[in-house]
């Protein structure tokens, strides 16, 4: 290769592949080439995957780094995402920084400092506990109508690693080691808001609402910061934000007769019921089913089973609702199935089913014994190794005795 004058793109598994968990806690990705964080994916050296009679390959033989995404167990882009960021950023530096300017602890340092703009670009990562994530506020304009006492959206509020305190005054960083694992971030303790209205009245406390909040599949942590009031007169106001810890914000208030109250967001109605509809009443096994769910909560993934085995998870849309084409995986056998959707939704467990007929060339076998049940009772011959076939006379030319 090196005589040909060919370069080398460089993958490797163990600090490459970022379809593997990011921890044993991890609900997706795989584990064979290990697991791991964003350091992991920065502290290596592609010049030395490949050797040379034992020497690093120079950098002029390296034509560039790939990061890897499989997607056995990946389903829509929001799932790619969290497993790509913010590896796929430690990828990024390291295909174009030196090995020998690359210092793995002043990444993290910098590190910390992406998450708050991935909450706010809307990109899904995994906020673990290898970065101190920092936060960011920020104001947000408002336009109401005077002598109205309103609940307005003032600002937005991106703390990675945090969870909002059940009554909204609040976040602090997450240290529960549960489904989501803990997190590390640059606030310490509690952390509250206030709004100075900029009209002379008194500040007020601001309620922190999460937007997104913080699970085992996405980093969350991003909030809109609430407060009601009323203005008295007309005008142009600029109200402030402060947090406990010192960081602010300007927001802008245009108070004028006749304006519209500002709408108020979508709330998903949780008393619809769950349905599943699958259009086609016959699908070939190998072939996809057009389906439909409506009635789950927006957010939360849905689990499909098609006879009781599961075929992948969808996600709602903002609506309740999704279509798209159920896969009939081909080792299924001929038959009719009950096809089932579960979601655990913030209300409970929501579960719909249909019904879909497959046509397959697998027929079930009747009367099957469970292999739990079979044991060997003995061994009469076996095959050594290195052992030479049958020959002889005796012997047919597929080495049975005639």
């Amino acid at each position: 290769m090196k005589n040909k004058g060919a370069k080398l793109m460089v993958s490797n598994g163990s600090t490459s592949y970022i379809d593997m968990k990011y921890n044993a806690k991890t609900p997706i990705g795989l584990t064979w080439a290990g697991t791991g964080d964003f350091p992991k994916y920065y502290d290596w050296d592609p010049a030395g995957t490949v050797k040379d009679a034992g020497a690093k390959l120079p950098d002029s033989a390296l034509l560039g780094v790939e990061a890897a995404q499989w997607s056995e167990t990946i389903r829509g882009g929001v799932q790619a995402e969290f497993m790509a960021f913010p590896r796929v950023v430690s990828f990024a530096e390291i295909g174009w920084t030196p090995q020998s300017q690359r210092n793995v602890n002043d990444f993290k340092v910098r590190m910390s400092s992406m998450g708050q703009r991935m909450l706010a670009t809307g990109t899904n990562f995994y906020d673990g506990n290898q970065a101190k994530w920092r936060s960011s506020m920020a104001g947000l304009p408002v336009a109401v109508a005077p002598g109205k006492n309103l609940t307005l959206n003032v600002g937005q509020l991106a703390a990675p690693g945090t969870k909002a305190s059940a009554d909204g005054s609040s976040i602090a960083v997450d240290t529960v080691d549960d489904a989501d694992g803990v997190s590390a971030s640059s606030i310490l303790g509690n952390l509250s808001v206030s709004v100075d209205w900029g009209d002379g009245t008194a500040a007020t406390p601001a309620t922190i609402v999460a937007l997104k909040a913080r699970h085992s599949l996405a980093a969350g942590s991003l909030y809109q910061l609430q407060g009601t009031h009323s203005y008295a007169t007309v005008g142009t106001y600029t109200g402030t934000l402060t947090a406990s810890n010192g960081m602010t914000a300007i927001f802008t208030v245009a108070v004028a007769a006749g304006t519209a109250d500002p709408a108020a967001p979508a709330v998903w109605d949780s008393s619809q019921t769950p349905r599943l509809a699958v259009t086609n009443a016959t699908t070939k096994a190998g072939y996809r089913a057009k389906t439909t769910v409506s009635g789950f909560e927006p957010g939360k993934y849905v689990v499909l089973t098609l006879g009781g085995n599961r075929v992948g998870s969808v996600l709602p849309d903002a609506e309740g609702q999704l279509t798209f084409q159920m896969p009939v995986y081909p080792t299924t056998f001929s038959g009719k199935f009950e096809v089932v959707a579960t979601q655990a939704s913030s209300t409970g467990t929501r579960t719909a089913t249909d019904s879909l007929k497959v046509k397959s060339k697998l027929i079930p076998l009747e009367n099957k014994i469970l292999q739990s049940e079979l044991s060997i009772e003995s061994v009469t011959s076996e095959e050594l190794t290195g052992e030479s076939a049958p020959s002889g006379s005796g012997y047919g030319s597929a080495g049975r005795k005639d």
